[in-house]
């Protein structure tokens, strides 16, 4: 079925399904704009510090050189959700994706101005008066404040937020940083706002692919064709349960008649099964002719929610997250990077007649208090590692690159000679880093 990008009208509808969204999304919308407001150990618990080019989530810091860290987090992230897919259809969509809720909350206020379904389409189709002017006008207002905020909110998980909204306040934030705010604004303005349900159904990539996810034990919201057809009035003995109402549509924040058979669109939401329980409830008739089903249930048979599919994905969750555990158990605060210099030559001679490399070392200090780094050499006894200062001192969650010299009689080594380069933390020696190089020297 052809699926036209009209805006869509939901009719507000209460329900239990209905309960249990509003307090997730409150639960979740609390989590969102509080977050990047809580410190954990003297510094903002989640923030993307891409200036630093760090990573602070909760306790810890990563750096460049951990991003397999935020691989395996993203890999489980998705592989819970083709888990969640595989069992309970589009359920995140519905419940937890941030273009829902957030949109939910823009509609929440367009029905407060403008009023619910009828009088919001009846507002659209009437003439540009005052009245109607005034009521978009509040609404436009009040969407760009919680677009600013939002943005701001955003924008903050991205640079330190007391600074920023202090800045922003005081009219004296920076230019990059207005303009990334601004992006935010603007961004949360066009999807909340005006896309809606047409970003599930057109941009989402996730609704492309879900069906690839789904068999006919995946649970979702369903209706019960031999329940309801055919349809008829209430009063006909001939005709199915559905009353042909059409409340189910109504309420669709995506538009579509859920009675047409599963569709790419649906985002499992529920709102279709508290308005057809409520209408059931009127007649006096059993609740559920929409309802959370697979399509097995429908034709008659139990639902498998132990199958195939859902436990590959439970094991290929638990795999990813004993390496993440095992990785964050055997991580050191302590990073290396080593560069042999090549400019000027790969190598050079001292005035005692010993070949010199030079070697470009980062040292990183990951986490708290400072650390008093040494560094030596491995595998290359007779050779002599020359350093500015060494050891040196490294700040709590920072970084230093030094020049360092490794010189050797040519008489002694290899053309090419394999060795490490070790980093020892003075104040705790079973923290350390090490690097493996090269050392030429060059033709006799």
């Amino acid at each position: 079925m052809e699926h036209k990008l009209n805006k869509a009208y939901p009719k507000h509808q209460t329900g239990r399904f209905r309960t249990i969204k509003n307090v997730t999304s409150v639960v979740l919308q609390l989590i969102l704009f509080v977050t990047p407001w809580v410190n954990w150990g003297g510094r903002q618990m989640v923030l993307m510090d891409l200036p630093g080019r760090k990573l602070h989530l909760f306790g810890w810091t990563f750096w460049p050189q951990e991003t397999h860290f935020m691989f395996l987090l993203l890999v489980m992230a998705g592989l819970t959700l083709f888990c969640v897919t595989s069992l309970l259809g589009r359920m995140w969509c519905g419940y937890a994706c941030p273009q829902t809720l957030l949109s939910h909350s823009f509609i929440f206020v367009e029905r407060l101005i403008e009023g619910d379904r009828h009088k919001r389409v009846k507002l659209d189709k009437s003439p540009w008066n005052a009245d109607k002017l005034s009521k978009k006008v509040a609404k436009w207002s009040i969407w760009l404040g919680m677009s600013a905020y939002l943005g701001l909110t955003f924008a903050g998980y991205y640079t330190p937020i007391r600074a920023l909204f202090a800045d922003f306040i005081s009219g004296s934030a920076q230019t990059g940083t207005l303009l990334v705010i601004g992006f935010f604004t603007g961004f949360s303005m066009l999807f909340f706002g005006f896309f809606r349900g047409r970003f599930c159904a057109t941009m989402c990539p996730y609704a492309r692919f879900q069906g690839a996810m789904f068999d006919r034990d995946t649970v979702m919201v369903n209706y019960d064709m031999v329940r309801g057809e055919p349809r008829g009035k209430a009063k006909d003995p001939n005709a199915g349960s559905c009353v042909d109402c059409n409340l189910c549509t109504q309420v669709c924040p995506q538009g579509i008649d859920i009675r047409n058979g599963v569709q790419f669109e649906c985002i499992n939401c529920a709102a279709c099964i508290d308005a057809c329980d409520s209408v059931m409830e009127k007649l006096d008739r059993p609740s559920g002719l929409i309802r959370y089903a697979s399509e097995a249930e429908i034709e008659g048979d139990k639902t498998r929610l132990l199958r195939a599919r859902p436990i590959l994905y439970s094991v290929a969750i638990l795999s990813v997250f004993t390496v993440f555990a095992l990785l964050l158990s055997t991580r050191t605060p302590l990073e290396m990077d080593v560069v042999r210099e090549a400019k000027g030559g790969a190598f050079s001679q001292s005035a005692d007649g010993r070949v010199s490399n030079r070697y470009n070392v980062r040292l990183i200090n990951k986490e708290a208090p400072d650390m008093t780094v040494q560094l030596s050499l491995e595998g290359f006894e007779d050779a002599e590692l020359v350093a500015p200062v060494n050891p040196i001192t490294v700040e709590a969650e920072s970084s230093k690159v030094m020049q360092v010299f490794v010189l050797v009689d040519p008489k002694s080594v290899k053309p090419v000679h394999r060795f490490k380069i070790t980093a020892t933390d003075s104040n705790d020696p079973n923290t350390q880093k090490q690097i493996e190089t090269t050392f030429l020297r060059g033709a006799k």
